[in-house]
């Protein structure tokens, strides 16, 4: 559009060659009367006069703001990108810390348990560390999902997924 723009106040240039043998009016051919004529033409049309000079700003002006929102909107994609590697990175941290807390709350369950039977431990504790027990199973079952929908999200986000049966490669 600007190449088109910058082109309409230039003016054009042409030119024609021709070669004539013979005389053209003559009936006798008479090969002395070979002409070999040129022509040169040179046009400008102003259309609204100097308009066109704020059409070629204006044309430069939209180009600059397509490179700017090319360059924006691979930015964004960039930070997606980034953001998701990070909370997939983070949850894979984080399932190995939930993995921790389920042994741990489980052990303190066990033990509760036990000392419940002997009577050191009211039904509160065991209900409480029960719940505590099932929070952190929940928790780590969301973490496991949130780590898989990620993994494809990057992969799909890489070219790195297998789109007719949707398999990580």
């Amino acid at each position: 559009e600007l190449d088109s723009t910058q082109a309409s106040i230039m003016p054009n240039v042409s030119a024609r060659f021709e070669h004539r043998d013979g005389d053209l009016y003559n009936k006798d051919y008479d090969r002395r009367n070979d002409q070999n004529i040129g022509y040169v033409a040179f046009t400008l049309t102003t259309n609204a006069g100097l308009s066109s000079m704020s059409e070629i700003q204006a044309a430069k002006i939209k180009t600059k703001e397509l490179e700017y929102r090319q360059k924006a909107m691979e930015k964004e994609l960039i930070d997606g990108l980034l953001s998701d590697y990070n909370s997939y990175e983070m949850a894979n941290s984080r399932i190995s810390i939930v993995k921790e807390s389920i042994v741990s709350a489980q052990n303190v369950l066990e033990s509760y348990t036990r000392l419940f039977l002997v009577g050191k431990r009211q039904w509160l504790d065991l209900v409480n560390t029960s719940r505590e027990l099932t929070q952190y199973k929940i928790e780590l079952s969301n973490l496991q999902t949130t780590k898989s929908i990620l993994a494809y999200k990057l992969a799909l986000k890489n070219g790195q997924i297998d789109l007719l049966n949707g398999n990580i490669k």
